[in-house]
């Protein structure tokens, strides 16, 4: 607590090179070949049907085969330890 940590290289990856699907399809329909069909897939009545989309995909496949190892992986770690004694006060202690 309280260290300079402005040259610490945590390791983040930006966007730039990575898509996600919707990401990639929110490309294909402003920018790409899918334009002519904007208002159609973004103004009419199938507009809820992304946000079942959406929810299919990450809840149905991102999170339980993606992030969850991400989050294993980083709870593992002393940082990992750290967020989880926050709940419980210990850290306040270990400061």
């Amino acid at each position: 607590m309280g260290d300079d940590i402005r040259n610490v290289n945590f390791g983040f990856r930006g966007s730039l090179n990575e898509n996600t699907f919707a990401s990639w399809g929110q490309k294909l329909i402003y920018w790409g070949p899918l334009k002519p069909l904007e208002n159609l897939l973004l103004r009419s009545p199938i507009v809820p049907w992304s946000y079942a989309a959406s929810r299919a995909y990450h809840d149905g496949y991102w999170y339980p085969v993606k992030g969850k190892p991400r989050v294993r992986e980083i709870l593992a770690t002393g940082w990992g330890s750290l967020f989880n004694a926050y709940g419980s006060g210990e850290a306040w202690r270990k400061a």
